[in-house]
């Protein structure tokens, strides 16, 4: 797996996300406001809504298609493919979830696991490795 990766731009990506639904919280979005008018052009806050969700959707098949075409194609998902989709799930049920007694210890005695153990033994594995 020796592949280079823009990590600042897979932060951008995940930090816009983040961005928008931490403000559409803080705005207090409900489901009736589906209909409210949002722009000039007749969209509505549902319109805005969908947007949100559909451009990840229609960037990850851009960004296929693109790989596709310059030839650099995956033969299988990388492990941290696989990492950043299981979290990205589990930040979704975190969502809305703040009252819920233990989350928050839980969640980062979990994520305690990460530099304590996991990264150590990858370096430590790795590093020992034949040239």
């Amino acid at each position: 797996m020796h592949t280079k990766t823009d990590w600042a731009l897979v932060r951008d990506m995940m930090a816009a996300a983040i961005d928008t639904c931490e403000r559409m919280e803080q705005l207090g979005l409900r489901e009736d406001d589906r209909g409210l008018p949002a722009g000039a052009d007749g969209a509505t806050v549902f319109d805005v809504v969908t947007s949100a969700w559909t451009i990840p959707e229609h960037l990850r098949d851009a960004i296929l298609r693109l790989r596709h075409a310059r030839g650099a194609d995956r033969p299988y998902v990388l492990a941290p493919c696989r990492v950043l989709v299981g979290m990205a799930q589990a930040c979704a049920e975190v969502v809305g979830a703040r009252e819920v007694e233990g989350l928050e210890s839980f969640v980062r005695e979990s994520l305690a696991w990460y530099p304590a153990h996991g990264l150590p033994l990858l370096e430590q594995a790795l590093g020992r490795r034949e040239p």
